[in-house]
């Protein structure tokens, strides 16, 4: 059943209304622009390469639009089928398709979600420490440079597995960012200058159509999955995997926390909410933690989708 839904949505996406001027737009322009033999430019070249790829054999902006929501799915789906079993994989599928970012990375932000479709098929490898990860890591980065932050939190996981230090640290940048938060928006300004020149062009313009300041809702919707994840440890839940994912969550929320003042930091907020499907189901589809676990998985699922269209109908 999971083939069937990835095909129908990819077509839904593809089919999508583009309006003038969208990101969905100007990933339109830039296809036809390939196909015609324009140079590449040089932010983000592996996006454009693969871009270039897909205009050599059709000049369809559809195909294009189909294959790319089609391979974004594709890592979600790797993870799935490679950590859960099949009787629950399609309840985390439909957890990960309400969550905050899925629509975004898979209709207008496509660059930053093809690169995080190979990081989370990165994760579901069992040994990370082999050539090939480096490989994909360089990949990544040459799709969308962002995925910088969570490359970094992945790195931290490996080397230092104190995840009780992580949930300190989060604190530590919520402290700061509530005496603080314009000061690091300039101090890491020149960082997110090179992942993403249009996150300095909000953070100068600002907007009218965005609520700006700190977000309240946006923390207490974060703090969330760290709360349920400390139940689940309360109730006897212990899996190194899951505090890793857990971890690298922790460290690309925390520094989120002090960039939260920033017009659309929700594009940076979504470089740790895409691991949120995973951090409130995995554990109750690979270990039984509750008497009635079946109301539990029903619960989250449903919690997650309402806070998802609450905060979309808010930003």
């Amino acid at each position: 059943i999971i083939p069937l839904f990835t095909l129908l949505i990819a077509f839904f996406f593809c089919n999508e209304e583009i309006i003038i001027y969208s990101d969905k737009f100007m990933y339109e322009l830039d296809y036809i622009h390939a196909g015609q033999g324009y140079a590449l430019p040089e932010k983000d070249i592996g996006f454009y390469i693969y871009t270039k790829i897909i205009a050599s054999f059709t000049n369809s902006s559809v195909w294009f639009f189909f294959i790319t929501a089609i391979l974004y799915m594709m890592g979600y789906i790797i993870f799935i089928t490679r950590k859960i079993i099949p009787a629950y994989q399609f309840i985390l599928f439909v957890t990960i398709l309400t969550s905050m970012g899925f629509y975004a990375y898979a209709n207008n932000t496509l660059r930053a979600g093809l690169a995080l479709s190979i990081f989370v098929t990165l994760l579901a490898q069992p040994y990370l420490l082999k050539p090939k990860t480096l490989v994909l890591l360089v990949i990544i980065l040459l799709i969308h440079k962002s995925l910088l932050l969570p490359i970094v939190g992945l790195a931290l996981t490996i080397l230092y597995k104190r995840k009780d230090h992580y949930a300190a640290l989060w604190m530590v940048c919520l402290l700061l960012s509530l005496g603080a938060g314009s000061t690091f928006v300039t101090l890491f300004g020149s960082y997110f200058s090179f992942a993403d020149e249009r996150v300095m062009q909000y953070a100068a313009e600002g907007s009218t159509h965005y609520k700006t300041g700190f977000r309240w809702d946006f923390v207490i919707f974060s703090v969330l999955p760290l709360a349920l994840a400390w139940y689940y440890r309360k109730k006897g839940y212990n899996d190194p995997f899951y505090h890793q994912i857990l971890s690298i969550y922790t460290i690309c929320n925390a520094f989120w926390l002090l960039l939260i003042r920033m017009p659309f930091s929700d594009r940076l907020a979504t470089l740790s909410w895409f691991l949120i499907p995973v951090i409130i189901m995995y554990p109750l589809l690979t270990k039984r933690i509750f008497e009635k676990q079946h109301f539990w998985i029903a619960g989250v699922l449903l919690a997650n989708m309402l806070i998802t269209f609450t905060l979309n109908m808010k930003s």
